[in-house]
């Protein structure tokens, strides 16, 4: 599957007058979420390395669900800044959340791993967005994603895994959305799922940080394992330690009998 790396510069510059906006604004379908309320993404692209806030995910995530499973090239799409916050109320402090988000999404970069038909590992790193836009008293963001990930998003044909929209947008922490992801297309193809804890924290971006795993576990494994509880990713884990040093997790799901292994 061939895989774009190139970006326009036009594509990712900033929009500097209110004409520019103004011109986005016109060229910006309305396309509502889709009805079934489902998304997909290429398990390459759930298991790239990564970063954002909470509300640059759910970002993410309106905009995957306004993508139509004939669609051949990603459209620039409207997101209503309500969309962004499905159980509060949009007030002054959100729209300066949502222009903070607006910056840094723009700005984000995907890492994907793959390999080639020798095992080769090819690493690709490219903008997740084409833009991503705000302008103040709208209502609105303007978004569209970059060409570089048509292959992971669009006209998937295998090795994809749907989730639920409204599943996804409950999420109050950005680490129980990414492992929802991760485990449910690993749960997909496999009853036991191995994985080692130091890929885990660099698929999170996060290896630089948490560096004592109580750390780790009470700000990322253990919230992900309360919100999860709720979904049908409910996990259990215990750890496993060679000496004193924690070096594997092991998970079981709550609703089925399968199990995690984070090695």
């Amino acid at each position: 599957m061939a895989k774009s790396t190139s970006t326009s510069i036009s594509q990712t510059e900033l929009f500097s007058n209110d004409s520019e906006f103004l011109e986005a604004d016109r060229r910006a379908t309305t396309r509502q979420i889709r009805q079934d309320s489902m998304v997909a993404q290429h398990n390459d692209l759930i298991r790239a390395r990564y970063d954002m806030s909470l509300l640059e995910s759910r970002l993410f995530v309106c905009l995957l669900g306004r993508i139509d499973r004939k669609d051949k090239d990603f459209v620039l799409c409207r997101i209503p800044v309500s969309e962004l916050y499905p159980d509060e109320k949009v007030g002054g402090k959100s729209y300066s959340q949502v222009r903070e988000a607006v910056v840094r999404l723009a700005s984000r970069v995907i890492h994907v791993e793959t390999r080639d038909e020798t095992g080769r590992r090819e690493i690709i790193s490219n903008p997740l967005m084409a833009t991503c836009r705000y302008k103040e008293g709208s209502g609105y963001l303007i978004a569209q994603f970059n060409n570089f990930v048509k292959p992971y998003l669009l006209e998937l044909q295998g090795n994809f895994t749907v989730a639920e929209i409204q599943t996804l947008l409950g999420f109050r922490s950005f680490y129980s959305y990414r492992l929802y992801w991760l485990l449910k297309s690993a749960a997909f193809h496999h009853d036991t799922i191995k994985l080692e804890l130091v890929a885990l924290k660099k698929t999170l971006n996060l290896e630089q940080r948490y560096q004592n795993f109580a750390d780790f576990k009470r700000f990322v494994l253990d919230i992900a394992k309360q919100e999860l509880s709720q979904t049908d990713m409910a996990f259990e884990y215990k750890q496993l330690k060679e000496g004193r040093a924690v070096s594997a997790l092991l998970s079981i799901y709550f609703d089925r009998p399968l199990s995690l292994r984070m090695i």
